[in-house]
């Protein structure tokens, strides 16, 4: 039989009920007993990756600063710790609590030096929220948009007050205009469009077309920040930075559980998946009706193709794909 070409792909887990900004989850740490460990933590992101696993979503949080403070007053080159930077705050990003991935993200922005954002904006958009870092997941431009505008709106929030808001701003702007992989075009825009008047025009002009050739002297300056570390050296002493992509909890965290995404069989199947699903793979029929069908993880999607009449929902955290 003909297979078919187009799925949908709707997020099929609950996410955690927010009290304030942090949703709530497990502690089986507190963050008193998590500070007599920073030494650990810093040292080795595997402690650090452990020791938040272990904490509310609040000291999770308040544990990444803490941490990022203790690595900025460590003696060491420019590369040496950027290096540390990156390999901490990546390990704290994917380690954040379901509901507190743009919390985190926000503290990275905040609270790791100027200069050394120049390195993870980098490694972010490349290793963590590059929209075509899993090929299953195709995200429109719209979608992409409304991600990015939600966490770049996050960050300026745990920014506002400071003296180098701009620059860390301008910081995430550029992850999520690299993670774009050049669409929209007109996303640097969107993204800033909310600045101050004149950190936006530097912004538009100068800072972003700068950065996104690897160049932050001017945005470091504005700033008052260290000397822009050496990219190449300090990924050379880092950890191996993988591909693990999470923008699809990203997408859920700021689109929601159950939300379905554009496509042609979109409004078919909002009508019948409304609210978050059960995880497996659900079939939307020809006729309309629908079946939960056992889903091995282990088996390949080319494997489990569907044949005509029939649509894959509910395949993780994903928003729209194609075979």
């Amino acid at each position: 039989m003909k297979k078919i070409g187009m799925i949908a792909v709707v997020a099929a887990a609950v996410l955690s009920v927010a009290t304030g900004s942090f949703a709530q989850e497990a502690q089986t740490m507190s963050l008193t007993d998590a500070k007599a460990k920073i030494s650990e933590a810093v040292e080795d992101p595997g402690t650090m990756a452990a020791i938040l696993k272990q904490l509310s979503s609040e000291d999770q949080v308040a544990f990444l600063a803490i941490v990022n403070g203790a690595i900025e007053s460590m003696p060491g080159s420019n590369e040496e710790k950027a290096a540390k930077f990156l390999d901490i705050n990546t390990v704290a990003v994917k380690s954040a609590n379901k509901g507190n991935l743009g919390n985190m993200l926000a503290e990275v922005f905040a609270t790791v030096p100027a200069e050394a954002l120049a390195v993870v904006n980098e490694s972010f958009a490349a290793n963590l929220f590059n929209r075509a870092a899993d090929p299953s997941v195709v995200y429109t431009d719209e979608q992409f948009t409304r991600i990015a505008q939600a966490m770049t709106d996050k960050v300026a929030e745990r920014n506002a007050g400071s003296a180098d808001a701009g620059a860390r701003n301008t910081f995430a702007v550029l992850m999520f205009v690299r993670a774009s992989n050049g669409s929209p075009a007109d996303l640097a825009n969107t993204l800033t469009e909310n600045f101050d008047p004149e950190v936006r025009e530097q912004a538009r002009n100068e800072w972003i077309p700068a950065g996104l050739e690897s160049s932050y002297d001017s945005m470091l300056g504005a700033a008052d920040a260290g000397e822009q570390p050496d990219v190449v050296a300090t990924l050379r002493i880092s950890a191996p930075q993988t591909v693990d992509a999470i923008l699809a909890d990203m997408a859920a965290e700021n689109i929601g559980a159950g939300a379905t995404f554009a496509n042609a069989f979109t409004d078919n199947v909002q009508a019948r998946f409304a609210d978050p699903l059960t995880p497996g793979a659900y079939v939307l029929h020809a006729d309309g009706s629908t079946s939960l069908v056992p889903w091995d993880p282990s088996l390949s999607r080319e494997n489990a193709k569907p044949v005509i009449g029939e649509v894959v929902i509910g395949y993780k955290n994903q928003t729209t794909g194609s075979y």
